[in-house]
C-alpha cells in the first residue's frame, strides 16, 4: 500500500511524498532517519488576478531536481511535522510524477539536446551584449 503524506520542514519547507509505511509523528521522535518516495517541495504562491479576485496556486519541483529519489532517507531531525495528504493533493502530486517520468522518458528516446547551441533567449541575450558590450 501506498501512503501520501505531507511533511513540513524545519526550514519551512513545504514536502509532499509517498512512504511504504504509514508513517506518523511518533515515528519521527525516534527514528534518526525516514525513508521516503519522491519527495516533491510544494510552494504557494498568492496574487490579485485582472479582476481584484485572489488567486492561490501552488508550484511543485523535485526536492533534488538533479538526483535520483525514487526512495531518499531524510533526517527525523529535519522534520517539524508529518501528516496524511489531502485526497485531491495527492492526486496533484500522483499527476506532477507522471508528468516528470513522461518528460524522463522523452529524453530517454527523444531526440537528443545539444547544449552547445544557445536557446532563444540565449541569443536575444548574446545580441544584446554585442550591442551594448555591458550587461549590469
Amino acid at each position: 500500500m501506498i501512503y501520501y503524506k505531507a511533511l513540513k520542514l524545519k526550514n519551512g519547507e513545504l514536502m509532499a511524498c509517498s512512504t511504504d509505511h504509514d508513517i506518523t509523528t511518533q515515528d519521527i521522535t525516534v527514528s534518526k532517519f525516514i525513508t521516503v518516495n519522491n519527495p516533491v517541495v510544494f510552494n504557494s504562491f498568492k496574487y490579485m488576478d485582472n479582476e481584484g479576485e485572489l488567486v492561490e496556486t501552488i508550484s511543485m519541483m523535485p526536492m533534488i531536481p538533479l538526483g535520483n529519489t525514487e526512495k531518499i532517507d531524510i533526517s527525523a531531525d529535519h522534520i517539524f511535522s508529518i501528516s496524511t495528504m489531502l485526497p485531491g493533493a495527492a492526486m496533484r502530486y500522483e499527476s506532477f510524477l507522471e508528468h516528470l517520468q513522461s518528460q524522463d522518458e522523452e529524453q530517454d528516446y527523444g531526440e537528443t539536446v545539444d547544449d552547445t547551441l544557445p536557446m532563444e533567449d540565449e541569443e536575444e541575450l548574446l545580441q544584446l551584449m554585442q550591442e551594448n558590450k555591458t550587461i549590469h
